[in-house]
């Protein structure tokens, strides 16, 4: 007889442990939420919040299921707690897509692609060529109308000779390019747009805090329409490739967590928040200021449960959040399924057929989507 009290109290006790741990949880996905309003440049703590958006959520959708189960009344905590960001659970996954097109209406289909210089150090494969080839293969036979590149590298040799190569095989009539480092023998590094409509008008958007990272601009006229593409690489990590290893064998990782590397990383994340804060609001001005409707590429190297991003989708629609589908994971390296890379548009466009092509050719997957309007 003495044997069951102790168990009510073992189970009392549990359950009130457990309830204080959904507590925390719903409260620190409730702060993810709040992150992406609060400039990091201001609070930078607040970004790390976003970032660890995903696990929060899943660790709430856990316990939502288990209170189900237990058929406690506590479910309503993690139900409303994730109901409350329902927004930007459809920034991270969809369900369905939409990929018909209007046959009555105009389409423009537009990739965006961190091409990682074309592999051209084989960082993906041992024979550089293979890549860069299978690039060239690839765009030509997605033939995007637009196609904007980050991290562009061309040279003057016949297989680096990525700019006229694109511009002969892939049909591409103009374009507008912009590096910030140029070496000898034309080795160029930096960011391009490729039309197969006439460019009237080319610039740049410069960034104060960082002379490797910018936007390039070009107003192109499909028609009698006028559009203006903007294609913009954000401040990245800069990780080393000690980092790199450093994070894909962490679970591995013996001795304690904050050890040097760690905290090494932890500031690179925070160097990379607090700079791009200042260059999305950058960006936005340039959105805003746009004489013509916006199509905007960037590889944001941020999630959508961040800062940057509802800076960006204030002035813009996302493509995946209307017609993609999944996880819409962009970058192919270390990270969880990280979407990082947009195809953003104004509001006259509708977005058809959104896909992130899942092919080992750079740390980052290509995107692509169909704007109709």
């Amino acid at each position: 007889m003495g044997g069951k009290p102790k168990r009510k109290k073992h189970s009392s006790f549990r359950y009130k442990f457990l309830v204080l741990l959904n507590v925390v949880a719903a409260l620190l996905l409730l702060i993810s939420y709040i992150s992406c309003y609060v400039s990091p440049d201001v609070l930078w703590p607040f970004a790390f919040f976003g970032l660890a958006y995903p696990l929060l959520v899943v660790i709430n959708i856990l316990f939502l299921l288990y209170w189900i189960i237990r058929r406690r009344w506590i479910l309503f905590l993690p139900l409303l707690s994730i109901a409350v960001g329902w927004n930007h659970l459809e920034a991270h996954f969809k369900p369905f897509s939409k990929s018909t097109l209007d046959p009555e209406k105009k389409h423009i289909k537009v990739m965006s692609f961190n091409a990682m210089f074309f592999d051209r150090y084989m960082q993906i494969q041992r024979d550089n060529l293979a890549t860069l080839y299978d690039i060239y293969d690839l765009i030509e036979s997605e033939s995007p109308d637009i196609l904007c590149i980050q991290e562009f590298y061309t040279d003057n040799t016949p297989d680096f000779n990525t700019q006229q190569t694109l511009a002969t095989r892939c049909g591409y009539t103009d374009l507008h390019t912009n590096y910030m480092l140029v070496k000898r023998n034309g080795k160029s590094y930096g960011s391009a747009i490729f039309s197969r409509y006439p460019i009237l008008n080319r610039g740049t958007i410069a960034f104060d805090n960082s002379p490797y990272y910018t936007g390039i601009f070009c107003d192109v006229v499909n028609s009698l329409d006028t559009l203006r593409v903007i294609n913009v690489h954000f401040e990245s990590l800069r990780l080393s490739s000690e980092d790199r290893i450093y994070i894909n064998d962490l679970s591995r990782q013996e001795g304690p967590l904050l050890n040097l590397t760690s905290r090494k990383i932890l500031n690179k994340l925070k160097s990379a928040y607090i700079k791009r804060a200042p260059q999305a609001r950058i960006v936005n001005t340039a959105i805003h200021e746009s004489p013509y409707p916006v199509i905007l590429c960037a590889d944001v190297n941020d999630t959508p449960t961040s800062y940057t991003y509802r800076l960006l989708t204030s002035e813009l629609n996302d493509a995946f959040r209307e017609s993609g589908k999944g996880f819409g994971k962009t970058y192919a390296g270390f990270y969880p399924p990280f979407r990082i890379d947009y195809i953003l548009y104004h509001s006259m466009f509708e977005s058809r057929d959104y896909r992130a092509i899942r092919k080992n050719l750079s740390d980052h997957y290509p995107i692509v989507t169909w704007l109709q309007y």
